[in-house]
């Protein structure tokens, strides 16, 4: 993990136009210097999975604090694709703080892709069992604390 000056990635202009919040987190990390966190991440799971481009940074201090930021460096809004096993180097755009930070990333399995729809096809059947749609679980992972 280190630290760098970031560079405005492909789907910085779609993540600025997903809302106010998330346009002014854009105009606050230009005004704060682009700076990025780098990191390596693994996939550590045995099916593929895409890494959203939206992350929460969560800060401890007196009073704890999260923001929602963005990857700099992810090739679509469906985030980073990983195959089992594999690594990626991932920038995300960070404000100024004064207090040790973590990343959360949040990951989803990839169904979209041929050799996923047979993982996905117990899931399928449950669910037109039931007459609902098949749900998409959210997975979590942390970064280790950095300080700015």
């Amino acid at each position: 993990m280190g630290f760098t000056n970031g560079i405005v990635g492909p789907i910085a202009g779609s993540y600025s136009s997903q809302g106010a919040h998330c346009a002014a987190i854009i105009q606050q990390w230009f005004g704060s210097g682009t700076n990025a966190a780098v990191f390596s991440i693994t996939n550590q799971r045995s099916y593929p999975v895409f890494v959203y481009p939206s992350v929460s940074i969560e800060s401890k201090g007196r009073l704890p604090t999260s923001y929602q930021t963005f990857t700099l460096n992810a090739p679509t809004l469906y985030g980073i694709h990983l195959h089992a096993g594999q690594g990626a180097t991932v920038q995300v755009a960070t404000l100024p703080g004064q207090y040790s930070s973590r990343v959360r990333f949040a990951f989803v399995r990839d169904y979209l892709h041929f050799s996923a729809k047979f993982t996905r096809l117990p899931d399928e059947l449950r669910a037109l069992t039931k007459g609902s749609p098949v749900e998409l679980t959210n997975e979590y992972f942390y970064s280790d604390w950095f300080q700015q």
